[in-house]
């Protein structure tokens, strides 16, 4: 004898919240000024496990997605997917940062997001050497609160600010997945 439960149903719409968040990346990267690599749905699902690690993402109705920091804080949604794109360097399109820089839409984050030595004597007579020292060789996510990393923040962050880390909030983001 076969006994009917609802499991169908929590898994029928955790499936369309699944869709949702897919096409919501998806529409939010062809906004972006920032270019992808590689197949959109790759760009998509590994856009989709960034915001997830970093973010809790909410599909409200009409699929629209809100995003929060995991303090509960509100995030731009469109600004999160671009960010994922110019922090990883196998997800954006260098050509495109360095298009999108020398058109004003995005700053300049880091050396190498000027591709060519035209751009960076450019930037150099513009902007002046020191300008052009202070700036990092690769960009690098913001971080707030020290506090609620997770271990796949952790992992992500440069070794100058690791090392500034206390004991307790490395044993405290390796607990947290």
């Amino acid at each position: 004898m076969s006994v009917h439960t609802d499991d169908h149903q929590s898994f029928q719409d955790e499936a369309k919240r699944e869709t949702a968040l897919l096409v919501a990346v998806s529409r939010a990267i062809e906004a972006s000024p920032i270019k992808h690599l590689g197949t959109r749905e790759e760009a998509v699902r590994a856009i989709l496990g960034k915001l997830q690690a970093s973010h809790t993402l909410r599909v409200g109705d009409r699929a629209w997605v809100a995003a929060f920091t995991h303090d509960g804080q509100p995030a731009d949604f469109g600004k999160l997917v671009t960010a994922s794109m110019l922090l990883d360097k196998n997800i954006g399109d260098p050509s495109s940062i360095a298009a999108a820089v020398k058109a004003g839409t995005i700053e300049l984050g880091s050396r190498d997001e000027l591709t060519t030595p035209a751009q960076k004597v450019e930037f150099v007579k513009k902007f002046g050497l020191a300008a052009w020292e202070r700036l990092p060789a690769h960009r690098v996510a913001p971080v707030g609160n020290f506090d609620d990393l997770t271990a796949a923040q952790l992992k992500t962050l440069p070794l100058s600010v690791k090392v500034k880390l206390t004991e307790t909030q490395i044993s405290n983001a390796l607990r947290r997945k």
